[in-house]
């Protein structure tokens, strides 16, 4: 018997895409609603789902996946996590006592 390489298998669990090969197509159906492309760059798609809501909605689909199986699917598919960001603060208004006395104002009336 040789040694093994350290390049070589040496066993263990079979990635969840290998066992269970329906999970990315279940994926693929579910990312057809959940998926929109960058508006400023042609190809890059999206999906504002995080990768537990991901999972949670793969699972009414089929067998369950991990949050870090769902993170090799997405790089996979090359379909990247999209979340709002303000790009701009919004600073300090002079008027923002006003605005507060106004609503409390609202409130009692």
């Amino acid at each position: 018997m040789g040694r093994l390489g350290a390049a070589e298998k040496q066993g263990g669990r079979p990635p969840r895409v290998v066992a269970q090969p329906t999970l990315e197509a279940n994926l693929c159906a579910l990312l057809q609603e959940f998926t929109a492309g960058e508006p400023m760059r042609a190809g890059v798609l999206g999906t504002h789902l995080s990768l537990r809501e991901l999972s949670r909605r793969l699972l009414a689909l089929g067998p369950p996946a991990r949050r870090r199986t769902m993170r090799r699917l997405l790089s996979k598919l090359q379909v990247g996590r999209r979340t709002a960001r303000k790009k701009k603060t919004m600073g300090h208004h002079p008027d923002r006592n006003a605005q507060c006395e106004n609503i409390v104002r609202l409130r009692h009336a």
